[in-house]
């Protein structure tokens, strides 16, 4: 892709979203569009991933 067809793709990365394991705890799933999906924490239920969301995904690079 050029650099000219990047710049008009609207920006959407890293996306932030709470999963459910098989297992029945919850992580917040990183997509940053370059590679695998990043798997952050280990919660006990979907409130505390979204917590982490809400108060911890601004301190990774390019978060909200």
């Amino acid at each position: 892709m050029t650099d000219s067809r990047v710049r008009g793709i609207a920006r959407s990365f890293p996306s932030f979203a709470p999963q459910i394991t098989k297992g029945g705890r919850w992580f917040v799933a990183v997509k940053t569009g370059v590679g695998p999906d990043s798997h952050i924490g280990d919660f006990e239920s979907e409130a505390e991933a979204n917590n982490w969301i809400t108060t911890k995904s601004k301190y990774w690079p390019g978060g909200n």
